[in-house]
């Protein structure tokens, strides 16, 4: 009673406060204070939705629990098809998510010999090859939702959309995307923006064709789409180009370019580790870019010296990263969606993770240490979600 007490007081005033400053921001008019505080705001509602939902869940399995009741729990006899993404920045997230399904029972498949890009997930699961995985990244992953080209890889027709849900949001808002440039170029050449670049393509130009070119994403990955429609949103076709392969192939040319002081242009998130070796307002600058998808054009908040163009349109939104799973697996598993929906980890804590990972700890049994300490660290209230899932299921 005491826990639940403490974090309903903690939510509610964290959304007072996050409402405090959307008004201070307002009277300011201030478009990069307004849309850092609306997303504050946001963060929080969403937050206190989660845990409150938790709390009542919880309270609704509080006398089995205390009957003290040694049954199965609600996973016992159900396989559970896990992918995760080629992406190691997410991995935390599916290790995590991982151990919650195994401690409700579930035998949850080893998600390293599923790791693909988005664009084999969202057509597997929709087919029913996987059941869920931990990396929805919405805006940016709306394209596989609603893509007609995958329409003909599914049985009954539709969408993929009509078949996966995204479920909760475990890292609500706070997750950025970019094209980073080194300060130190940046500021010789003049490049405050990426409309600058685009007038002066020659100092980021590697391969002498004329054009910038941006280190970019991986084939299948949602970034790669983004990028070029936006460079064609711009009309940058004849100015700049993105550079598709291994990204992090590409980002050890980028290291050693930065470490020869020359120009670097590249695709980057948080939270990775990546970015503290090429930092905004440090030794880098996110790039404003003048127009972006409509989907993709709520300005970043981000100040002026990480992002020398404000507002910081930085062609992508702001994202949240959601759990997205099959709807047949999600209709017969309850408690398998609750922790879904309920499953939220702070971006500072991934962060951390993968400046452990690039450090060197970076095997798979370093990652579900990571894991367990996390769970074990976050154990009162793991425990809230995971009663809140049995009490769904009994």
């Amino acid at each position: 009673m005491l826990l639940a007490q403490t974090r309903t007081s903690e939510m509610t005033l964290a959304l007072a406060l996050a409402t405090a400053d959307l008004a201070q921001a307002i009277a300011s008019e201030d478009p990069a204070r307004i849309a850092a505080a609306s997303q504050a705001v946001r963060s929080a509602s969403e937050a206190a939705r989660q845990t409150l939902g938790a709390l009542d869940d919880a309270a609704a399995a509080a006398a089995a629990t205390a009957a003290g009741v040694d049954r199965p729990g609600p996973g016992a006899g159900v396989e559970v098809r896990m992918a995760r993404a080629d992406w190691n920045s997410g991995h935390m997230n599916a290790a995590i998510l991982r151990a919650l399904l195994e401690e409700l029972d579930y035998t949850v498949s080893d998600p390293s010999v599923a790791e693909i890009p988005p664009g084999d997930f969202y057509p597997g699961v929709a087919n029913g090859e996987f059941d869920f995985w931990a990396h929805g990244w919405f805006p940016t992953h709306d394209q596989y939702l609603f893509a007609e080209d995958l329409a003909n890889e599914l049985p009954d027709g539709g969408v993929i959309g009509d078949y996966v849900s995204i479920v909760g949001t475990l890292i609500p808002g706070g997750v950025l995307q970019g094209i980073l440039a080194d300060k130190k170029s940046a500021d010789e050449f003049g490049a405050r923006s990426m409309a600058d670049i685009a007038a002066n393509p020659g100092p980021w130009d590697r391969d002498g064709n004329g054009l910038a070119d941006i280190s970019g994403c991986d084939d299948g990955w949602g970034c790669q789409a983004v990028i070029d429609a936006t460079i064609a949103l711009n009309g940058w076709e004849d100015s700049v180009e993105q550079i598709s392969a291994s990204w992090a192939e590409l980002w050890e040319e980028e290291l050693g370019r930065l470490e020869r002081g020359e120009p670097v242009l590249t695709y980057m998130w948080t939270p990775t580790a990546y970015i503290v070796t090429l930092t905004p307002g440090s030794n880098g600058y996110w790039m404003s870019f003048p127009q972006a998808s409509l989907d993709q054009r709520q300005a970043a908040p981000v100040p002026e010296g990480q992002c020398p163009a404000q507002p910081c349109l930085m062609g992508f939104a702001p994202a949240d990263i959601s759990v997205v799973a099959n709807n047949g697996f999600l209709a017969v598993n309850p408690a398998a969606a609750k922790i879904f929906e309920l499953f939220t980890i702070d971006v500072l804590d991934v962060a951390l993770q993968n400046v452990r990972r690039e450090a060197g700890e970076d095997s798979e049994a370093d990652l579900a240490t990571h894991a367990a300490e996390w769970i074990a660290d976050n154990r009162d209230l793991v425990d809230i979600w995971l009663a809140a899932a049995r009490a769904v299921a009994a």
